[in-house]
């Protein structure tokens, strides 16, 4: 994940800036985590790629002491869901014994195209060929089983 921040002055862009990390630090135990490189992008515009396996707290600081404290330092927070589509395409909900949101998305594709009977409190999806059950729900006053 590329995270970008941006520096300035009372309103004006910073650029030449050696921006490090002061803090990088794991929320669940506060043990120390190797910051990555920050490196400048353009107009003020700093980036670092990191990819958190959990909460991270950050403190960045400009390394600039003619800046502004509220200038200066960046307090930030990552985290393994910052990368939301790669997070919904690799977590793991289940539904109807498939494992990924694509999956689930995928299949409730495929019972939209096809047709449902319901017999009693029964229903049963069928693939788009009218044949094929994709799946079996029975209600009941309790929600379904």
């Amino acid at each position: 994940m590329i995270y970008v921040l941006y520096y300035s002055s009372s309103g004006v862009a910073v650029t030449g800036l050696s921006p490090t990390f002061d803090i990088f630090k794991k929320v669940s135990d506060a043990s120390d985590v190797t910051p990555p490189a920050i490196s400048e992008i353009a107009g003020g515009y700093y980036k670092f790629t990191y990819v958190p396996t959990e909460a991270i707290v950050a403190t960045i600081d400009s390394n600039d002491g003619t800046m502004s404290n509220n200038d200066r330092y960046k307090a930030i927070q990552v985290t393994p869901t910052d990368n939301v589509s790669q997070t919904i395409f690799t977590s793991t909900p289940t539904a109807g014994g498939v494992t990924t949101f694509q999956s689930i998305l995928n299949a409730v594709f495929a019972m939209a195209q096809g047709n449902f009977t319901r017999s009693g409190n029964t229903y049963t999806f069928y693939d788009d060929d009218g044949v094929t059950v994709l799946y079996t729900f029975t209600t009941s006053s309790t929600g379904r089983s």
